[in-house]
């Protein structure tokens, strides 16, 4: 299984820096992107490692693909087009984080309206750490995260 994590740079000089990636193994790859071991993604490095240290802010686990692109790429994701994926009985809260709704009377369960592709736009010029957090949440509401039995690790 594959494992979609955000980074955020442990920098005081760069607090809003993020970089999504995927893995198998989070803890190799963590100490590639801070220089320790081999590899790393070139983006994590450069200046020099001004950047650096990173430090993971959510992995996702479970997946059953390589998925970071639809989080990476969240104006041209499929998954936030149109209202395919959102029926109007499934609904979907911030605070659940993606997970069904038991009772269709819940007040905290918020419709999943389609997003036009200016609000896609939108979202995905935000940037920090809580930007991300909303962008993931968003995919995680959606088909076909929504049925996946994923795991989230903060």
């Amino acid at each position: 299984f594959y494992h979609v994590y955000l980074l955020r740079s442990l920098s005081p000089f760069h607090p809003m820096s993020t970089y999504i990636g995927y893995t198998t193994n989070p803890r190799r790859r963590l100490r590639q992107h801070n220089g320790n071991t081999v590899g790393g993604a070139r983006r994590t490095a450069m200046g020099g490692g001004r950047k650096r240290p990173w430090g993971f802010a959510v992995i996702v686990g479970n997946l059953p693909s390589k998925r970071e692109g639809a989080w990476q790429h969240i104006e041209n994701t499929r998954f936030l087009k149109g209202d395919k994926e959102a029926e109007a009985k499934k609904r979907c809260s911030v605070e659940t984080a993606g997970r069904r709704q038991n009772s269709s009377d819940d007040e905290s369960s918020l419709p999943l309206p389609p997003m036009p592709p200016e609000d896609r736009l939108k979202l995905a010029r935000k940037y920090g750490v809580q930007a991300k957090f909303r962008q993931l949440a968003n995919l995680l509401c959606r088909e076909p995260f929504l049925k996946m039995n994923l795991e989230l690790y903060f």
